[in-house]
């Protein structure tokens, strides 16, 4: 794919510079979409799944940090509270692997 190039003028002193930055297409990137999120069964702790369409690769990220603890009123614990990110643009397929990952560890 071709480089975008983006012109630039800067002012140094009394002297001006033109040029360009050359940046590549962010289709280039490796596009991180969020597929699930919310707190998985027999867990307090917050938990959104990531795919990184041209990698492949699979990410858990747990905000136990930030985040607030699942609240007693949300249902037994056991309960998997976890919902699909509708307007990241995830696929079908996307989702059912998230949930299958998620099976795996035991947390739906």
């Amino acid at each position: 794919m071709a480089d975008w190039q983006i012109p630039i003028i800067i002012l140094a002193g009394a002297s001006l510079v033109a040029g360009f930055i050359l940046l590549k297409k962010h289709k280039d990137r490796d596009q991180k979409v969020e597929v699930l999120y919310g707190y998985p069964a027999n867990s307090t702790t917050w938990l959104t799944i990531y795919h990184y369409r041209k990698s492949g690769r699979w990410v858990f990220e747990w905000d136990d940090l930030f985040a607030e603890k699942r609240s007693k009123s949300w249902g037994d614990i056991s309960e998997c509270m976890m919902f699909e990110e509708r307007k990241s643009g995830a696929t079908r397929e996307e989702f059912n692997e998230a949930w299958a990952r998620l099976s795996e560890r035991g947390y739906q």
